[in-house]
């Protein structure tokens, strides 16, 4: 409806009659020059698709998303990709109950600290959800439970460069059918802890570049996972202050390059299982000075 309108700076849609409206796909994208927008009398009580809806709107610095009605909506995808200005959002109001395709929801968020979920923000039917906060720089803690259900397959890039992210509550992730963790962790440089003790890896699961450059992580402790065969290159590529690593549960490996590559700390620990300490010379370049363990 909007899509395009680049000098738009404001607009008040509170006269609108959009009740019956299905879809507002793409309705605000590339408006880059909008700052404001006021959707609190927005009740379309039939909107089933809201993907790109803000897309590109790179000058929005506030959305009042309140008594939003979101309950038959299948699609956010790209719902806020590239909002770059927005600093905090508040989603309280959104019933999430029937969202399928979540894909790239925050993506490019870059200056966003805050977002505020509400207690029917569900996930219980969504499939998709690679990207969802990937490059939200600013971006410091999540502390709502965010729950991953057994329906989603694919979490690449998730958390991918959030550069400021110090605290994630895993405790309703459940990763049972997800094969594909590749570049999850990418880049996020300020988490020096990540308690994935309740993951659960498919045989095969991708964990190409999982946790690359994740600077300051110091430990992780896979010891309550299932024994599993994993594609993992490069799984912690630049990770230079990891000293205790705990892959007992690999029983073998799938195919992967040497994930002990770039900038690694000079000294730590390793907890190998039996198979993957027979093949640790030929793939795993593990430093000189650390320990090796077999269980």
């Amino acid at each position: 409806m909007f899509a395009g309108c680049n000098s738009l700076k404001s607009i008040n849609i509170s006269s609108f009659k959009l009740s019956s409206a299905t879809s507002i796909d793409s309705m605000f994208m590339n408006c880059y020059s909008l700052e404001y927008i006021d959707l609190s009398s927005f009740r379309p009580f039939t909107l089933t698709n809201m993907g790109s809806a803000f897309y590109n709107c790179k000058s929005l610095k506030s959305i009042n998303l309140n008594n939003f009605y979101t309950s038959r909506v299948t699609s956010m995808e790209h719902l806020f990709f590239n909002c770059i200005s927005l600093t905090i959002i508040n989603l309280t109001s959104f019933n999430t109950q029937d969202v399928q395709n979540m894909i790239g929801m925050f993506e490019n968020c870059f200056s966003l600290t805050s977002i505020i979920f509400g207690n029917n923000f569900f996930t219980k039917e969504v499939k998709f959800m690679d990207s969802f906060f990937s490059h939200c720089h600013s971006l410091e803690t999540i502390n709502y439970s965010l729950t991953i259900t057994s329906s989603i397959t694919n979490l690449t890039a998730f958390f991918s460069d959030c550069y400021s992210l110090t605290f994630i509550n895993f405790n309703n992730f459940d990763t049972s059918r997800v094969n594909n963790f590749n570049y999850m962790f990418q880049n996020c440089y300020s988490l020096n802890n990540v308690n994935i003790s309740k993951f659960k890896f498919t045989n095969n699961a991708n964990t190409k570049y999982m946790f690359t450059g994740c600077y300051s992580l110091t430990s992780l402790n896979f010891d309550n996972f299932v024994s599993i065969s994993l594609t993992y290159d490069g799984m912690f590529f630049n990770c230079p202050n990891l000293i205790y690593l705990n892959l007992s549960f690999v029983s073998s490996a799938g195919s992967y390059n040497p994930f002990f590559n770039g900038n690694i700390s000079s000294n730590g620990t390793l907890i190998l299982s039996a198979r993957l300490f027979q093949d640790k010379e030929k793939y795993l370049k593990i430093p000189t000075n650390w320990s090796v363990y077999k269980i």
